[in-house]
């Protein structure tokens, strides 16, 4: 499942969190699959990834070092609060009634 939250600044800047929420094959216990922020400046068309994977700061860190460096490209551009709102909206829209 998937869920986009759409940000506008006041300095006109867009930032885009999407949510993706999966499950395992084999039982019914979600777990956050992915969280993507994305940002567009005023007066453009593209929205740009917070970091890119081509950076050599990137591609010499190991898997745990990876993990930390995109939660801190992340958090440059989003707020945590931010992401837990985002993620709250689409854990409401998937719970039961």
């Amino acid at each position: 499942m998937r869920h986009e939250k759409v940000i506008k600044r006041e300095d006109g800047k867009k930032v885009r969190i999407e949510i993706k929420l999966g499950t395992n094959w084999y039982s019914n216990i979600p777990y956050w699959y992915e969280v993507q922020v994305r940002y567009k400046d005023p007066r453009k068309r593209l929205w740009l990834d917070v970091f890119d994977g081509n950076d050599f700061r990137y591609r010499r860190l190991d898997s745990e070092g990876r993990k930390a460096f995109i939660l801190e490209q992340q958090l440059l551009h989003a707020t945590p609060s931010e992401i837990l709102e985002a993620k709250l909206e689409l854990w409401n829209k998937i719970k039961p009634c």
